[in-house]
């Protein structure tokens, strides 16, 4: 038996497609899961943790089930470092200019208000006291 890592399920990606095929004609591919037996057709989109068998199954009903993929499941929320140009705002300093720095870094930032209303970039903060 070979186990193949495919792939891993994370908040940017909830759901990897697992495609058998076989260099034989009449082949019957599915995909089957070790833990619960569950079947899944070919192509499978997976969403959880899951050890998968690839079944084929010719048309003599003789299988071969040797190769298992392992679909792995990373929960971890991202995270961000928000950087400000200016820590505070007054009457000479009334602008700040934000940036992040994220975790991963295929993250990007939708910048909303206190009211959650969209920012446009650059931001400009002219009031003291509000919330981004």
């Amino acid at each position: 038996m070979r186990l193949l890592p495919i792939d891993t399920i994370t908040c940017f990606q909830p759901v990897v497609n697992l495609v058998g095929a076989s260099d034989t004609s009449g082949v019957n591919i599915t995909w089957k899961s070790v833990s619960s037996n569950s079947l899944y057709p070919n192509p499978a989109a997976i969403t959880s943790l899951n050890n998968l068998k690839l079944v084929k199954r010719n048309d003599n009903n003789c299988s071969d089930s040797s190769i298992v993929a392992l679909v792995n499941q990373d929960n971890t929320f991202p995270t961000a470092i928000i950087t400000s140009t200016n820590t505070e705002l007054n009457c000479s300093i009334y602008t700040a200019s934000l940036s992040a720095i994220f975790s991963p870094s295929n993250c990007t930032a939708l910048w909303k208000n206190a009211e959650h209303l969209p920012l446009q970039i650059p931001i400009q903060f002219p009031h003291q006291g509000n919330t981004y």
